[in-house]
């Protein structure tokens, strides 16, 4: 009785641990340098919902009289507030990102390739590969890694990531040798 009271202290304690966190991370996530921000922000995510998963399966393990206590019944209570409001934020933020990918894909690749800025001297030229598709190819790929449907049209724009890819590497070459 004793060890199973010090279990769930021990589990409210990193509940509150978790909760802070979030709290403190929500509205800037810590993500990955290599991560885009959205899937960046779902991984952060999902790394604290393991963190409060995996105790709470073992706790339930353990035996239904543990959880049916006092200080079990508070615990999931409070495991099902902080599950809620994590699954929350990675909704919004896959909801966000779908929202703003739809907006970039297409136009962005209407654009033309190559520019020629004239500011200077000597015009020269630019690859004109837009950042922000970049960013959407990169978001994709994580959220296929990550097993988060992903909309029609950005899958369709992700299906010739390679080609994008080795375009731009070959127009970067052309470029920097005309240069």
């Amino acid at each position: 009785e004793k060890k199973n009271t010090d279990l769930l202290n021990a589990y409210a304690e990193d509940l509150k641990a978790v909760q802070e966190i979030f709290i403190l991370g929500k509205d800037d996530p810590p993500i990955a340098d290599n991560a885009p921000p959205h899937a960046g922000a779902v991984t952060w995510c999902r790394g604290l919902v393991e963190r409060v998963e995996d105790p709470m399966n073992r706790l339930k393990g353990v035996g239904k009289a543990v959880l049916e206590s006092e200080e079990g019944k508070e615990i999931v209570r409070a495991h099902s507030a902080i599950m809620a409001s994590l699954r929350d934020f990675e909704v919004q933020h896959v909801d966000n990102w779908c929202l703003e990918q739809e907006s970039t894909g297409t136009e962005k690749l209407k654009q033309n390739l190559l520019r020629r800025e004239e500011d200077q001297e000597h015009p020269y030229l630019r690859v004109n590969f837009d950042p922000a598709l970049v960013c959407l190819l990169r978001e994709v790929k994580y959220f296929t890694m990550l097993k988060i449907e992903v909309p029609e049209s950005a899958m369709s724009i992700y299906a010739k990531n390679e080609t994008y890819r080795q375009q731009t590497g070959n127009l970067d070459l052309i470029v920097n040798i005309y240069n």
